[in-house]
């Protein structure tokens, strides 16, 4: 999926089945992938050639915090919008992988660019929240329930297909 923000571009890789972030190309042309969470010891990246993050596709990963209501705390007071999307682009575009992985400012980066696009699209109350304020120039933030759905997406999903399936 290409993004652009000015003449900046990256390109996300996505999962088909669940539409989460697995990497991105920089405007340079190379690869970054995340180490995932779910398959730590993975040697080889599902990216052919590309170069592993040296960080996990986590929000705890990417924002910091020790407990789970400290993470999803980060998660709520993360500025989105038009103008954060576009910041977020332009540092991916920028990219250039070092020793130690990616500086907390492109965490942040990836951070935004999986809420904007991997979230909103699973989720009806994240993208209409992003919209809302997307042709204007302020910043948005999530509500305080929107990271609980977004950390229970798959149990939410689950318990919806469930209920098409079987019924009340």
């Amino acid at each position: 999926v290409p993004i652009t923000a000015g003449d900046k571009k990256v390109t996300l890789a996505l999962r088909d089945d669940n539409v989460y972030l697995v990497g991105f190309k920089a405007q340079s042309g190379s690869w970054y992938e995340f180490r995932s969470a779910v398959a730590p010891g993975r040697k080889q990246p599902l990216i052919h050639g590309a170069t592993f993050l040296e960080c996990e596709d986590t929000y705890r990963a990417l924002l910091g915090g020790k407990k789970s209501k400290e993470v999803k705390q980060k998660v709520s007071n993360l500025e989105l919008g038009k103008t954060a999307a576009e910041a977020a682009v332009k540092k991916l575009a920028a990219y250039a992988h070092a020793a130690g992985g990616p500086d907390d400012a492109t965490k942040v980066a990836l951070a935004r660019i999986v809420i904007t696009v991997c979230e909103a699209v699973r989720l009806s109350s994240i993208s209409t929240t992003l919209s809302t304020g997307w042709g204007q120039a302020a910043t948005v933030k999530l509500d305080h329930l929107q990271p609980f759905y977004m950390q229970n997406w798959g149990d939410l999903s689950t318990a919806i297909l469930d209920w098409r399936k079987h019924g009340p």
